[in-house]
């Protein structure tokens, strides 16, 4: 997974979604922070005012949310620096903004308008609504002032963008790639790590017993439960979707009309088709409304909550009304509260203390499972290697590719001080403190000329981004070291 955050952060500017602007926090349910003092930042002497921290934090959580399927804790927020990155981008973001406007990429007045007319939140059948934009904005407490200059923001960054992306590529650099990437072997590459092994390592009942009779023991085990034990219980859940009809223009009693007619048509089984059609959360459209696992942990409004919590499990709600809308809720699923007991554990953890004094059994295991990989590595016997990783839980790539650019193209990374011995031997082996990496190479046919020429365009692309990338971050770094940049962290805390 942290590989796949790397590559989606990295294209931060890139994938800027203008119309989460204003609709990021309309519908996430987080808390929002109030009561602080207009500037979080300064850069240039341009302010960052709280309403963009507060926008592009909800965006932070809302992007976070799509990995983990649920909400954030405060402890998860604080794990993945969230208002630290928050405050970077902003910076970032004005700087990348403020070099736009050096270069003389100004968007106008007319560019601006376009923009913001075509945002599909301020249109009534497809066209634009002056009364919806002036009441969205007036919901989520914003001028078109405000909205404006952030849309001649993004806009300016997507200027600057345009600078990064035209990085000339030589030819002859070109085909010196492509040179090095038409040296390619095929390979099985398996990583060990080393402690994770640990948990491979048999315990016995009678040793558990044995280690449970000490009270010094037993107290450990309970303390670690302790600890535990937030992660352990479970409050009542449902995992549900919902159709939104937002709040705007419409009066209350239009909109849940409007519901109750979608209501009269709704099935567990055309739920998530209906979701998609009628629904106002951005969050939700093209994934049938769906929000994912919902406690009563306040992390969505206590009306929605309630209404969700309520249901059986296959049950749609009546209309619901929050101050962001009018909701009906789909429980696809639900999950009944679970206490966790301390009998319940204390086996499995005093098996891991068990398997932490070890030492001895863990480099025996060690050394036999790599013999094993070894042997059905120089023998190129995959059908063994799924059954040792079956059984010990390593990391394998199977029939992937090395070659003299890439190193190899699979999951598991190659150190590339390792890739030039990789590729010139059958069967490789290193070790560093935590794991060992065992490869074996077979000869693999030089890529066709069509092959060569379909990889040419996306080898262009790749690099484009790669340089791309590196000299935004060079310009940017180069502009904090010359810019007066302040940040008040004590705001946003």
């Amino acid at each position: 997974m942290s590989s796949t955050f790397r590559q989606k952060t990295s294209s931060f500017f890139v994938t800027a979604f203008i119309g989460f602007i204003i609709i990021s926090f309309m519908f996430t349910g987080y808390e929002t922070m109030r009561g602080t003092p207009d500037t979080v930042a300064s850069v240039n002497g341009e302010n960052i005012r709280f309403r963009q921290y507060q926008n592009e934090y909800n965006r932070q959580l809302e992007f976070y949310r799509q990995f983990t399927g649920d909400n954030l804790t405060s402890q998860q927020i604080e794990q993945f620096g969230i208002k630290d990155s928050t405050i970077n981008n902003l910076v970032t973001g004005e700087l990348l903004g403020q070099f736009a406007n050096s270069l003389g990429a100004v968007p106008g007045h007319a560019e601006i308008s376009k923009e913001i007319k075509a945002l599909p939140y301020f249109q009534t059948n497809g066209q634009f609504d002056i009364e919806r934009y002036k009441s969205l904005l007036q919901a989520n407490g914003m001028s078109p002032a405000d909205f404006e200059a952030d849309i001649k923001n993004n806009l300016q960054r997507e200027k600057a963008q345009v600078f990064f992306n035209s990085y000339p590529i030589s030819q002859s650099y070109l085909d010196e790639v492509q040179q090095y990437k038409a040296q390619r072997k095929k390979a099985q590459v398996v990583r060990i790590n080393k402690e994770s092994l640990r948990t491979k390592l048999k315990v016995t009942k009678n040793e558990i017993s044995t280690f449970l009779q000490k009270d010094s023991n037993k107290n450990r085990v309970n303390s670690i439960f302790e600890e535990r034990r937030p992660q352990l219980d479970r409050p009542e859940q449902v995992k549900v979707s919902h159709i939104l009809l937002a709040a705007g223009p419409e009066d209350s009693q239009d909109l849940l009309k409007q519901a109750s007619d979608i209501r009269s048509k709704l099935t567990p089984s055309n739920f998530a088709k209906m979701a998609n059609k009628h629904t106002q959360d951005p969050s939700g459209q093209g994934k049938g409304g769906e929000i994912g696992w919902v406690s009563a942990d306040g992390q969505m409004t206590p009306d929605f909550e309630k209404a969700a919590l309520e249901l059986k499990k296959g049950e749609i709600s009546k209309p619901i009304e929050t101050e962001f809308g009018v909701h009906l809720i789909y429980a696809q699923d639900k999950r009944a509260e679970r206490i966790a007991k301390f009998q319940d554990y204390q086996d499995q953890i005093a098996t891991e203390l068990i398997q932490r004094n070890k030492s001895e059994e863990l480099v025996e295991l060690i050394g036999q499972v790599k013999k094993d990989v070894e042997q059905a590595l120089k023998s190129w016997n995959v059908s063994k290697l799924d059954t040792l990783q079956k059984r010990y839980g390593f990391n394998m790539d199977k029939n992937t590719e090395v070659n003299l650019f890439d190193g190899n193209t699979g999951e598991i990374n190659i150190p590339s001080a390792q890739v030039r011995e990789v590729y010139k031997n059958k069967f490789h082996e290193f070790e560093d403190q935590n794991s060992w990496l065992l490869t074996a190479t077979q000869d693999m046919a030089a890529p066709t000329q069509k092959e060569l020429d379909q990889d040419l365009e996306a080898l262009q692309e790749n690099l484009s981004s790669i340089l791309s990338r590196k000299l935004q971050e060079e310009l940017v770094q180069n502009l904090r070291d010359q810019g007066s940049i302040k940040v008040y962290s004590n705001r946003v805390r």
